[in-house]
């Protein structure tokens, strides 16, 4: 909720992911991040939001490791993308929400992705 028109982008080993967040939707749910100081405070409204990273997978499994995100045009710490998706995907079902550094299974059976500008290559 409060995410909107996403867009993601694939390079050689890398993801790149822009959209616009509605920070007031979203500033009670980050923890240091939503002070009267935390890089949030000082948004509000719709502003573009760009995540990258760099995507390993292999043995059917896959991971993230996060770089860089920017809210607007202001790098922010990776515990606020944290802390966001954390808060996001929290529920009965997953109460602590889904942690961006664990690997995740691939679907349907992948076992390995290989990622080159635009396109995906799966491995079953």
């Amino acid at each position: 909720k409060g995410l909107r028109d996403v867009e993601v982008r694939l390079d050689r080993d890398r993801i790149q992911a822009k959209g616009l967040v509605n920070i007031d939707r979203v500033k009670g749910k980050v923890g240091d991040g939503g002070g009267s100081w935390g890089p949030l405070s000082f948004l509000s409204g719709d502003v573009p939001v760009e995540i990258m990273g760099k995507v390993t997978a292999k043995d059917g499994f896959g991971t993230v490791q996060w770089e860089s995100v920017y809210l607007s045009s202001m790098r922010v710490p990776i515990s606020v993308l944290e802390q966001l998706v954390l808060s996001a995907t929290r529920n009965e079902a997953n109460p602590e929400g889904f942690d961006i550094h664990a690997p995740f299974r691939l679907p349907y059976s992948v076992n390995r992705l290989r990622l080159q500008p635009g396109r995906a290559f799966l491995d079953f």
